[in-house]
C-alpha cells in the first residue's frame, strides 16, 4: 500500500512502452479522422496533414 506523498517510479522499459502505445493510438486516431474526412470531402492532398503529423511524431 502506498503512503500519502509516495511516488511510484517507472522503469525505462515501461516509460518507452507507454510512449509507443500512446503515439500508436494518436496515429490510429488521426488516420481514422483523415479517412473519414476524405470520404466526406473529396479534396486532393488531404493526406498531407496525416503525413506531416506522422513524421513530426518522430522528432
Amino acid at each position: 500500500m502506498l503512503k500519502r506523498g509516495e511516488v511510484v517510479h517507472m522503469t525505462v522499459y515501461e516509460a518507452i512502452s507507454l510512449m509507443i502505445s500512446f503515439s500508436t493510438l494518436i496515429i490510429a486516431l488521426l488516420a481514422y479522422i483523415d479517412r473519414k474526412n476524405r470520404q466526406e470531402k473529396a479534396i486532393a492532398g488531404s493526406g498531407r496533414i496525416l503525413y506531416t503529423i506522422f513524421w513530426l511524431s518522430f522528432l
